[in-house]
């Protein structure tokens, strides 16, 4: 069984994957594919910028640049992605209707 700790993180790690799969899913649907498709290449580029710098000497933590990518950033992106799948998939079948 895990620690208090390693709970903490998966519930870290559920919201920052659940917040932007309903705000991209909302968006999508609203037909902002735009403002959708802004917002999954901002996420992106914080995981780049974090992976590149917990590789070479920029100024940032190595560690805290690969903890802020692997426990917000990933799951956030991937959220993000489904969000918009799922809400592109109901978009579509609303507009065949």
């Amino acid at each position: 069984m895990g620690s208090l700790a390693d709970i903490g993180v998966l519930v870290v790690m559920l919201i920052c994957g659940g917040v932007p799969f309903i705000i991209l899913c909302k968006l999508m649907i609203m037909g902002k594919t735009g403002l959708a498709l802004t917002l999954i290449a901002i996420l992106g580029a914080a995981l780049m910028i974090s992976m590149y710098a917990s590789t070479r000497p920029m100024g940032i933590d190595p560690l805290s640049a690969i903890i802020a990518g692997l426990v917000f950033l990933t799951p956030a992106m991937a959220g993000g992605l489904a969000g918009m799948v799922l809400g592109w998939l109901i978009y579509r079948r609303r507009q065949r209707l």
